[in-house]
């Protein structure tokens, strides 16, 4: 469906929704994100950056939790 590709989807920046729900802190919807398969939690924006680096970055602890507790080792890239 179109929404597995916008969910996804980079601006000019490199970052996808989840990136943003991170720098906002908007815990509900970043929730949301971490519990959808089909989000890549991983992705890197321009400076490098992961929504997990974004977490930290911002103070968002209650997505730092949820991202150390359930998905600290959700590879998307398979890199081995």
């Amino acid at each position: 469906s179109i929404f597995d590709v916008l969910i996804n989807d980079k601006d000019f920046t490199f970052r996808t929704p989840f990136h943003y729900a991170c720098m906002n802190k908007n815990h509900q919807i970043g929730l949301l994100m971490l519990k959808d398969e089909r989000v890549l939690k991983n992705e890197i924006d321009f400076d490098g950056n992961s929504p997990f680096h974004i977490c930290c970055e911002k103070g968002n602890k209650e997505l730092i939790n949820e991202f150390l507790l359930n998905y600290v080792n959700d590879d998307d890239d398979d890199n081995s």
